[in-house]
């Protein structure tokens, strides 16, 4: 498997982590 095959395959859990780990930082800088 490809790293680009790899990213089309995994990309929605990918964007839930970055999403959840910006919330949670945004969330513990400004709190």
């Amino acid at each position: 498997m490809t790293l680009h095959e790899h990213i089309q395959k995994h990309w929605k859990t990918a964007a839930v982590v970055v999403v959840g780990g910006f919330i949670a930082y945004s969330i513990s800088y400004f709190w």
